[in-house]
């Protein structure tokens, strides 16, 4: 009975093209964390189905199937006791227990038009896109400032994307936030800090002339600090032993003039007698 239901339901999905992907959980296979189905369209046209199996070392396995119904049953009745089946006609929901018997919840809208399928050789659509988001991606250490991903960051940017993915499939169903407590009256006003960081670089340095870099603190008062100077040679920022006073000079090279450097500001209320 379950076999009939879920074939009858991938078979209208597909028959209407209406599917933008099946996301399935709570795999048998414990190594496996989910298997995401998904159509695309080749070069001449036709539609067949990616699946992508995420693992727990972080690795995924992509393969192509055949537009076929059974394609997307099979795992729903073998590998896997949850499926989140997302369409333009509305979402569903598939859960097996683990005597064999299937509930769904959710339901089709029988006018939505068809989904749109993407070209199989289109660009991976990452939420976070390193040629736009170089700057974000180099401040934690995954890209270099063209925003290419570090070889030995890439299952990390993979992961984050991943993350972002699942936050945006449940967007739509998750409870409208608690609106924060009224700041009091008598409550502690946030400190308003700022921190100003000037370069005596000019546009054309000869190699060997200094660079100095100083900061500026302001609305510190009342406050210990702590300065730490760190510099990104490609790999990520990392900390300039020694160097924690408000300004820090180096040698003009090519390669430090390539550099990405900034300050970190470490502060605590100051101990008063």
């Amino acid at each position: 009975m379950a076999n009939e239901q879920t074939e009858k339901l991938f078979s209208e999905i597909l028959d209407r093209r209406i599917l933008k992907k099946a996301v399935y959980s709570k795999a048998s296979d414990k190594a496996v964390t989910k298997l995401v189905i998904s159509p695309f369209r080749r070069a001449d046209g036709s539609i067949m189905l990616s699946a992508e199996s995420f693992c727990g070392d972080n690795k995924a396995i992509r393969k192509n199937l055949p537009c076929d119904p059974a394609e997307l049953v099979r795992p729903a009745l073998e590998g896997f006791r949850q499926v989140n089946i997302f369409t333009t006609a509305g979402d569903l929901e598939l859960r097996r227990s683990k005597s064999g018997s299937l509930h769904i919840s959710g339901k089709l809208d029988p006018d939505a038009g068809e989904a749109e399928v993407a070209s199989h050789d289109e660009r991976k659509n990452y939420i976070i896109d390193p040629s736009r988001d170089a700057g974000f991606l180099r401040e934690l250490g995954l890209a270099d400032r063209s925003g290419r991903i570090h070889d030995k960051k890439q299952a990390k940017f993979r992961q984050i994307n991943r993350f972002l993915e699942i936050i945006r499939d449940v967007e739509g169903v998750l409870p409208e936030p608690t609106p924060a407590p009224s700041t009091a009256p008598d409550e502690t006003p946030v400190p308003n800090f700022k921190v100003t960081i000037f370069s005596s670089r000019r546009s054309v340095m000869a190699p060997g002339e200094t660079v100095t870099l100083t900061c500026k603190l302001e609305g510190f008062e009342g406050y210990e600090t702590l300065l730490q100077w760190e510099c990104d040679k490609g790999n990520g920022y990392e900390n300039v032993e020694g160097a924690n006073g408000d300004s820090y000079s180096f040698e003009a090279s090519v390669e430090t003039l390539s550099y990405g450097w900034r300050l970190t500001v470490y502060y605590r209320p100051a101990v008063t007698e």
